[in-house]
């Protein structure tokens, strides 16, 4: 196998995983809406009115304060929270990028910089290792507008939060202006259990949560993935993800090479799941799809990704092409369990 199939083999890896950690943390949102309701259901229940227009339009407003004061102290700690998640994640992902680089090029970081064999986007200070190289990676991340819609990551996050207790407060406003009652008002906010939760604000706002911590998770990888590479390679390529969900701009860059410094990086648009790959010389020998790849896998890997019985399956010829039409199919990870994927990320083969 060349080094170039490897690094092709193992930066797909680890973005199997990175789909991992997008989706465990968007489930921690859960626990988010889940107080939010329990406020609610306490901020409502002190309405002394069966329908909300009973409400004059001072202690409508006393009301809206007081739902506007619940959720700050709901969706504030939260916002701090994620932000600390993905700075956690930033710092696994440099070490795990540091080692991936490292291990198949067989040469460590400094020496690659200092021989300059890449073209380095943001230098070595940043990913050498000190609280100070951490310090500068957090500063470079917060003012790199995310390519997929020029917000500031720390903008994109409190725009998120800011937007769905808007969403919550108007529904409010709604209920006002309809004469509904608490519990039709409740509904409308939570959703109802006939309906799997799948009717009301929250879920929209539970998707939201995962467009915003995908899409941030993606650009905080790209940036640190790309910036470690570019002290090893001076060229990358696209490649996305080919599949129903496919968006036009993923498809016409996928395949194209770009120089380090001069060219997009992922996410290209919310939720992208494209990633950028150093190109020493050309990968002839990368499969075309992942069906395709995950078949050329070694069979630990195999078994991680899919779990033992869907991997025999996939290896006895019992699941074929139909059965994988996601590139991902993401089981959730925690940092800490992203962090021990490096074995499986770094399996020769």
């Amino acid at each position: 196998m060349t080094d170039n199939l490897r690094l092709f083999n193992t930066l797909t890896r680890h973005q199997i995983y990175l789909e991992g950690v997008k989706v465990g943390q968007w489930r921690e949102f859960n626990d988010v809406l889940i107080e939010l309701d329990r406020e609610l259901q306490r901020l409502f229940s002190r309405v002394k009115y069966d329908k909300l227009d009973g409400f004059t339009k001072a202690e409508l407003r006393r009301f809206l304060r007081d739902l506007k004061q619940v959720q700050n102290n709901v969706f504030g700690p939260y916002a701090l929270r994620l932000q600390n998640r993905i700075r956690e994640f930033m710092a696994v992902d440099v070490d795990l990028s540091k080692e991936i680089f490292e291990t198949i090029t067989g040469r460590p970081m400094r020496q690659a910089y200092e021989e300059g064999d890449g073209l380095p986007i943001w230098g070595l200070a940043a990913f050498i290792g000190t609280s100070n190289a951490d310090e500068k990676l957090w500063g470079i991340i917060k003012n790199a507008p995310i390519p997929a819609n020029g917000s500031l990551l720390i903008g994109f996050i409190d725009t998120f939060i800011a937007s769905a207790a808007q969403a919550v407060e108007n529904m409010v406003r709604k209920g006002y202006a309809n004469k509904w009652g608490k519990d039709e008002t409740l509904r409308n906010i939570t959703g109802t259990k006939s309906k799997n939760w799948r009717d009301g604000e929250f879920a929209k706002i539970y998707r939201q949560a995962g467009a915003v911590v995908a899409t941030s998770i993606q650009h905080v990888s790209s940036i640190v993935q790309a910036g470690i590479a570019s002290i090893f390679y001076r060229r990358y390529v696209w490649v996305s993800v080919i599949d129903s969900g496919t968006t036009d701009i993923c498809l016409g860059r996928d395949g194209k090479t770009y120089e380090y410094g001069r060219g997009p990086l992922p996410p290209a648009h919310i939720k992208c799941r494209s990633k950028t790959i150093p190109k020493p010389a050309d990968v002839d020998e990368a499969p075309e799809s992942y069906y395709s790849w995950l078949k050329s896998q070694p069979s630990k890997v195999q078994d991680d990704i899919l779990g033992r019985e869907r991997a025999a399956g996939l290896r006895n010829g019992k699941l074929n092409s139909k059965d994988f039409p996601k590139f991902v199919e993401a089981r959730p990870l925690s940092i800490d369990e992203f962090s021990k994927k490096r074995g499986i990320i770094l399996t020769d083969g």
